[in-house]
């Protein structure tokens, strides 16, 4: 049938028999493929076990023809494309993300416990210590926060029976006045020994055993002070955010103390 395609004159054009030959072609070509389409599927090409609603073996199983599972295998080439476009190139899928992490709670401290009490009372209270207390002097602020100190509420000096050691509180206040930052030097008299680390962590802690608004807030920030100022060499230092409140003990080259807190 093939050869019969295409047939030109002696001009190279297809003559009127060419024509038909074409046209005869055409029309065979047309029968081939419909013939192909209802043609039935060769026996055993599905299995019978493995063929939902199978029949047991050999019972008489129904020839189906091409249309029947033209849509069958039209399912399964697009699948089989979509699996190709969507695979992953260079190995398999990684694993899934692990799940966020929570950040961890910074334990017990809460802003709303990190306030001071008032200068009158950290006053009072460090009188009835006998320490002597004066008013202090204003401040130049370089900040614009609310909480910037801009004087110094009370300074307050250990008696000097007090211990190996010499030792002063000075309370910051803020614009409105409160007492938003304290900070107390305490120097030791004599050698540094163990016994005067442990003497002169007395003074640090019961400053903010005394500042601290809450006594069982006192109590916890004077406890860290017990516990770190005495093991703290000559400039070095340690710190710490506790109930709310920042706290930093440091000494310098000589071996004076100094600590600091205020509202982390």
């Amino acid at each position: 049938m093939s050869g019969d395609r295409g047939r030109r004159d002696g001009n190279g054009m297809p003559d009127a028999n060419g024509m038909r030959d074409d046209a005869r072609f055409d029309q065979a070509l047309a029968r081939a493929a419909r013939s192909l389409v209802t043609e039935d599927l060769p026996r055993g090409v599905l299995d019978a076990a493995l063929a939902p609603g199978g029949v047991a073996t050999g019972a008489v199983r129904v020839r189906r023809s091409w249309p029947a599972y033209a849509g069958v295998l039209g399912a399964v080439v697009l699948l089989l494309a979509t699996a190709i476009v969507f695979a992953p190139i260079g190995g398999p899928p990684p694993p899934p993300s692990p799940s966020p992490t929570a950040e961890p709670s910074p334990g017990p401290s809460t802003g709303a416990s990190a306030s001071f009490r008032s200068t009158l009372d950290i006053r009072a209270d460090f009188m009835r210590l006998h320490y002597a207390c004066v008013a202090g002097s204003p401040l130049p602020s370089i900040e614009p926060s609310p909480t910037a100190v801009v004087r110094e509420g009370a300074i307050c000096t250990a008696p000097a029976d007090a211990g190996p050691y010499i030792a002063v509180v000075i309370l910051g206040e803020a614009a409105d006045g409160r007492v938003v930052d304290l900070h107390t030097k305490a120097d030791l008299v004599g050698p540094d020994t163990i016994d005067a680390r442990s003497a002169i962590a007395e003074p640090l802690a019961k400053s903010v055993a005394v500042a601290a608004s809450g006594q069982a807030v006192g109590n916890q920030l004077a406890q860290w002070v017990l516990e770190t100022a005495p093991t703290i060499e000559p400039s070095l230092g340690a710190g710490t955010v506790l109930q709310g409140f920042s706290l930093k003990i440091v000494r310098n080259a000589a071996g004076g103390y100094q600590l600091f807190m205020h509202p982390a």
